[in-house]
């Protein structure tokens, strides 16, 4: 599997400041995965201090589309006089490690949004391409493909840094290598908002589910032992937990109604707390988990 490295998920990686040394990893290899919008400005610089908060809106909108990093030219000299600044507020359009567009002085909030359209629409992915490789990464991780599959989830998140199924992705296959400690260390990485989408607290559920399998018995030792004993909850519960982490579902939603209808309050609920992870952990489209929901409701409200 590839080392961890935590795709910039938040505003505060795509508005950055760059500096003549930073300049070649802010701007121009950043600029290989989606367009970077470089601003040259200085304190001093009135027009700048309005433009500036006009480029930030931009980008907060564009929902990790398009990159801007802010260069200081009373700190940084070299990259203005390598770009032949000479007065600002400057701004360029980098796309593919180059200089693509750009204007100069002040502008408006309107021709503002247009440059940055221009720009995305030239130089930015588009939404189906996106899709797409989020698709070829669900299917590599089904063929087992766990590289390739990174690969593609990797490159969807790099093209869109908010895009909640290219992250998901990711953590998926940190899980399928059995990786469990790199799927945590990336999702503590990606930023709160991300956090909360569906498709992230999915994995949040997967990932306890997994953590709590991980010093249980053989499934079929468990089997064999609740046959012996089918009134054991305890080996019934642990034989679901082993279940669902041996991507069984089903099974695990069965055994643990089949707990909750013979004693509801077992381990403070324990039952119904799992099935809730499972369903999380399954989404709210999944048969299993639609199916489990009802019965469950049914069995909570008769």
């Amino acid at each position: 599997m590839p080392e961890i490295d935590v795709i910039g998920t938040s505003n505060n990686n795509l508005i950055s400041d760059a500096s003549d040394q930073t300049f070649m990893a802010e701007v121009v290899e950043a600029s290989q995965n989606l367009p970077v919008i470089v601003d040259f400005w200085a304190p001093w610089c009135g027009p700048c201090k309005t433009l500036g908060p006009i480029l930030e809106s931009e980008v907060k909108a564009r929902n990790g589309k398009v990159k801007l990093v802010k260069v200081n030219i009373d700190e940084n000299q070299g990259i203005a006089s390598q770009l032949r600044v000479q007065s600002i507020p400057a701004v360029f359009a980098f796309s593919a490690g180059q200089p693509v567009d750009g204007f100069m002085g002040a502008q408006t909030v309107s021709s503002v949004k247009e440059f940055f359209e221009k720009i995305q629409k030239k130089f930015g992915s588009s939404d189906e391409e996106e899709k797409n490789l989020i698709e070829q990464g669900e299917i590599n991780l089904e063929e087992g493909l766990i590289e390739e599959a990174m690969t593609a989830f990797k490159t969807a998140a790099e093209k869109d840094q908010t895009n909640p199924l290219a992250h998901s992705g990711i953590i998926s296959c940190y899980l399928k290598a059995s990786n469990v400690t790199e799927a945590k260390v990336y999702l503590e990485n990606l930023n709160d908002e991300t956090r909360k989408k569906p498709e992230i607290l999915k994995m949040v559920a997967k990932i306890e589910l997994l953590e709590n399998s991980e010093d249980l018995e053989e499934v079929s030792v468990l089997k064999k032992r609740l046959d012996s004993n089918p009134k054991d909850l305890k080996n019934k519960f642990d034989l679901a937990i082993a279940l669902n982490a041996n991507s069984q579902p089903e099974e695990s939603i069965l055994l643990l109604l089949e707990i909750y209808r013979e004693d509801r309050d077992w381990k403070n609920g324990a039952a119904k707390n799992q099935l809730t992870k499972i369903f999380e952990s399954l989404g709210p489209e999944n048969n299993f988990s639609i199916s489990g929901r009802r019965k469950l409701s049914s069995l909570m409200f008769s």
